[in-house]
């Protein structure tokens, strides 16, 4: 199996508990009362944010910066030309194309 045959769901799960393992860790040598913060900048930002919606309350607090924001219509060429490039490339979905890309965090960080 290849790397990229796991989904992009399931690898960026697989960071997050690599985070929280590294968590544990630290809070095994240096003890829980030590705060705790997580740094995330461009796409580890994107990784905190997941974080911190799962693991959010082991932690003291965290700074985010370096986040990515696309304009609605930016994000909607984005949309149109990944649609397009799945077609000629014979992919079975426009998301196949974001995660080639590295652009899935992305993309769902912007859905409503």
């Amino acid at each position: 199996m290849r790397i990229s045959d796991i989904s992009v769901k399931k690898k960026s799960a697989a960071v997050i508990e690599d985070l929280h393992e590294v968590t544990r860790y630290a809070k095994e040598q240096y003890g829980a009362d030590v705060p705790y913060f997580l740094f995330g900048h461009s796409m580890g930002s994107f990784m905190a944010r997941r974080y911190l919606m799962t693991y959010g309350e082991e932690l003291t607090g965290a700074i985010i910066c370096g986040t990515g924001y696309t304009p609605g219509a930016v994000l909607t060429a984005g949309k149109l030309c990944a649609g397009v490039i799945s077609k000629v490339k014979r992919r079975t979905s426009p998301l196949e194309v974001f995660a080639e890309a590295g652009l899935w965090q992305l993309q769902q960080t912007h859905r409503r």
